[in-house]
């Protein structure tokens, strides 16, 4: 327990650690070779707070563990009337709850650090352009919320956006171009029959424009809103692509964060558990929608 008492701090001490690096300087467009280092100083950064981020949720889980065997153990001793015993259990469970907001409230500073990282990505230019797109498509499209771009966080800092990310019947659609990067993907675009074809390792996606259709390794596969143009763009549906790619999306409604991780072994083994977990961000996304109609 002492060790794990150790293992806390060190944990709560993160954020002062990680958070002082220069990831708020100025970029002059002009000076590419300026913008290049900070690029690199932002990836190295975002680097080290995953890193952090996922000792402090590997902490987090053994606290939550340790919190259930105790919760077990005072059944027990209520049971057997052991007053002081029973007392004892209740101030360790009070303890190991009070270490467990602590490292969850740790984990959202995080998050939005990573967000104003993306951001930072992005040169005043390109924000206009991104807030003029925005615009445009809450003009044209009916029943069309358009998010942040640093809404969309994942541990490679080359995705980027030239259109933002929207929401449409409670499902986050992005630009292919972007999740491609994003993830690691490759994408083709079939003008001729007016199909999106993306491809990472032994898995093809395949999304047809026409009839709605989507595949995979030539299987079709139901999907709740198909690929579609808007603002001279194709958009995919995040969540569909991301699955299929073995990538978790990881929605948290306090800090209105969808952050992308590549599944491990372990993950995969807790898939049923992530599946109700995306069911969940998109209804709270849902319920957000009007959170988020300022656009940029």
């Amino acid at each position: 327990m002492k060790l794990l008492q150790k293992r806390i701090i060190s944990a709560l001490l993160v954020s002062t650690i990680v958070f002082t690096g220069p990831a708020s300087m100025s970029i002059n467009a002009q000076e590419k070779g300026h913008e290049k280092s900070k690029n690199n100083r932002n990836y190295e950064q975002m680097q080290k707070i995953k890193y952090e981020k996922a000792n402090i949720d590997k902490i987090k889980i053994e606290i939550e563990f340790e919190k259930e065997k105790a919760e077990k153990e005072i059944k027990k001793a209520k049971k057997d009337k052991n007053d002081k015993l029973t007392n004892d259990l209740l101030d360790k469970i009070e303890e190991l709850q009070n270490s467990i907001d602590k490292l969850s409230k740790n984990i959202k500073d995080i998050k939005r650090q990573m967000k104003k990282m993306v951001r930072e990505k992005y040169t005043q230019e390109e924000l206009e352009k991104l807030e003029d797109t925005a615009k445009e498509i809450k003009e044209n499209n009916e029943n069309i919320s358009v998010l942040p771009v640093e809404s969309i966080i994942s541990e490679n800092l080359n995705m980027k956006f030239d259109t933002p990310p929207v929401i449409k019947y409670g499902r986050t659609l992005i630009p292919v171009r972007a999740i491609s990067e994003g993830l690691g993907a490759d994408v083709k675009w079939n003008a001729e029959d007016k199909k999106v074809i993306i491809t990472k390792d032994d898995v093809e996606i395949i999304l047809s424009l026409k009839d709605g259709k989507a595949y995979v390794n030539g299987e079709e596969k139901e999907i709740d809103v198909p690929a579609e143009i808007m603002s001279n763009r194709t958009i995919v549906p995040l969540r569909f692509i991301a699955e299929n790619l073995g990538i978790d999306v990881d929605y948290d409604k306090e800090t209105e964060t969808i952050e992308l991780e590549e599944s491990t072994e372990d993950e995969i083994a807790t898939e049923g558990a992530t599946e109700d977990k995306t069911d969940e961000e998109d209804r709270v996304t849902t319920e957000s929608e009007t959170n988020n109609n300022d656009g940029e």
